[in-house]
């Protein structure tokens, strides 16, 4: 880039906004989005208005719709998760099978990725490659696949199946780890499995059992994985051959994946009809999220369920924990979402803040 161009750039994301719509217009662009808090949202139903905004690490700057006021467009999609690598951010757009490349810490974009993608989802990296889990075709619930991205080129250089639902995705050196939650389609039923993707062995897959439901997974200070799943909710579901069937409520938990063995080392359970919906860790304690009742910590190698009070009831969308700060969400679409910071010892509010419609997913970009 020319230097007369790139000065003529950081001039424009310097610029103040004023808004003539409060729900579209940034109130301020940085020159810079590191060091701080990068929250995701979803925008409305079929709206296509998905939206990006930062806070910074001491809370004394915040903006609203950042990648609209550095590239002057929307995203034009629904916002299901980000991915970093490197100094590259993956948005991962579900509605329009899209992925835009963008700077992580300017959010320019470099690159778009159009073809390869049926309903993705997530994306996690190894071995230079992005491995994106797709749900596939809603009316097809046979479809789901893995599509491998070359990094250099931003483009889907190869598919392969996976059954049961992919859902989040994670890695650990060449191995990749699929939450296989299912519900791909409306009215399918969820499973209760975990791939194992070995990346160095032609993406050989293997399965752990689980609880149903298995959604959020995180590393612990030892390496091992730590999955939540969900649970099974009294409803109706389709199988393979769309015919409906009962499901019958089945337990959440809290469970450790032994990394070396792949196999399960522990489960904490839920009570009958409690289905946590968010973890994650931070040092050596859990943190789990219940519906309109809150937010819990346990220590990773607990045996039961906390015992204490909540350490913030909010209905939570979204949740993130760094250094004993809890990082919430509200769950909302009628309005623009609220982002919570909670201090986990004391349970003090410390700070909050409007933030995209539909939040959702809260990363730390350091």
């Amino acid at each position: 880039m020319k230097t007369t161009k790139l000065i003529f750039k950081l001039f424009l994301l310097s610029l103040v906004f004023v808004a003539c719509d409060e729900d579209t217009t940034p109130s301020e662009i940085l020159d810079t989005f590191e060091n701080g808090i990068i929250i995701s949202a979803e925008g409305a139903w079929k709206a296509k208005d998905g939206s990006i905004s930062f806070v910074s690490e001491d809370y004394s700057m915040s903006t609203n719709f950042l990648y609209k006021g550095v590239n002057g467009s929307k995203l034009g999609g629904l916002i299901q998760s980000i991915g970093f690598n490197g100094d590259d951010a993956y948005i991962v757009l579900n509605d329009v099978n899209t992925i835009v490349v963008a700077d992580r810490y300017t959010f320019l974009k470099k690159a778009v990725i159009t073809t390869g993608l049926t309903n993705p989802r997530y994306i996690a990296f190894a071995n230079g490659k992005g491995y994106v889990t797709n749900w596939g075709d809603a009316d097809n619930i046979n479809d789901e696949f893995i599509a491998v991205v070359d990094l250099e080129s931003n483009k889907v250089e190869s598919t392969f199946s996976i059954s049961n639902g992919p859902e989040q995705i994670v890695s650990q050196g060449s191995k990749l780890y699929v939450s296989n939650r299912g519900g791909t389609g409306s009215g399918t039923a969820y499973n209760n499995v975990v791939s194992v993707i070995e990346t160095d062995a032609a993406n050989a897959i293997s399965t752990i059992e689980v609880n149903d439901a298995p959604d959020d997974m995180v590393f612990n200070a030892a390496g091992n994985l730590v999955v939540l799943s969900q649970g099974e909710q009294s409803s109706w579901a389709q199988d393979e051959n769309g015919i409906w069937y009962a499901q019958i409520e089945t337990t959440a938990a809290i469970q450790t994946i032994d990394v070396s063995s792949n196999t399960v080392s522990s489960t904490i359970e839920f009570g009958v009809g409690v289905h946590p919906n968010l973890l994650d860790i931070d040092g050596s304690n859990i943190y789990y999220h219940i519906g309109y009742i809150g937010v819990f910590s346990i220590a990773d190698d607990a045996t039961e369920l906390s015992e204490e009070a909540a350490i913030l009831t909010d209905n939570l969308y979204g949740m993130s924990v760094k250094d004993g700060k809890v990082y919430g969400v509200l769950k909302t679409f009628e309005e623009l979402s609220e982002l919570i910071i909670t201090d986990a010892t004391s349970k003090s509010k410390l700070y909050s803040t409007a933030v995209g419609l539909g939040a959702s997913k809260i990363y730390f970009n350091e």
